[in-house]
């Protein structure tokens, strides 16, 4: 029997010090794919700028395309603002990924994107104890962050993976009818767990 699947595109914008983390978004992804929206008729489809081929076009106009073609936007940070902005970059970025964000809030404010989140990465206490001039310049960029919006913290992959796991739990359910008592579990890591209640709280 043929099932139809709404796809939900999600952008992940990151400076390049987060590779490991990107990689490990994409298995989660998957992985919450396969055990929770596809039982309730839907797929994310991780959307990030490895996956743009090149071209006579600016990457960043390309990625801006992208990103106006997706329904969520997850921005991630550690110690880095990551590469200065492009032309293409929105007015007063701080950084590609910062203009990414920017770019997202901006299709929020139009209607066509649905949420925006940054999770922040763990700053080790020795590079807090001696921060360059990069973690010095994201110190100051997370400080100004913190007078217009949240963030969610996570220490290592399996803080990550709990973190995109709830997220993505949240937006199945603003996008679905789907009722208690069909939902999955909550928690990836306890999707097997028979004392697991359906639902959650």
């Amino acid at each position: 029997m043929t099932v139809q699947l709404t796809g939900i595109k999600v952008f992940l914008a990151s400076p390049n010090g987060l590779q490991s983390e990107r990689e490990h978004f994409k298995r989660i992804v998957w992985e919450f794919n396969e055990k929770k929206a596809i039982p309730a008729n839907l797929v994310f489809v991780p959307v990030m700028f490895e996956q743009i081929h090149g071209g006579a076009e600016q990457a960043q106009k390309r990625i801006n395309r992208r990103i106006e073609d997706c329904d969520y936007c997850v921005t991630m940070f550690w110690n880095d603002l990551g590469s200065p902005p492009e032309e293409d970059s929105p007015e007063g970025s701080a950084s590609v990924t910062d203009g990414e964000y920017r770019k997202a809030l901006k299709l929020i404010e139009e209607g066509s994107m649905k949420e925006v989140v940054i999770l922040c990465k763990d700053i080790p206490q020795f590079q807090m104890d001696d921060p360059g001039e990069k973690l010095i310049k994201f110190l100051e960029y997370k400080k100004e962050l913190q007078k217009t919006c949240s963030y969610e913290k996570f220490k290592n992959n399996e803080e990550l993976t709990e973190l995109i796991d709830k997220l993505f739990y949240g937006w199945l359910l603003n996008v679905t009818n789907i009722s208690k008592e069909q939902r999955p579990p909550v928690g990836v890591m306890d999707y097997d767990d028979p004392s697991s209640i359906a639902g959650g709280s």
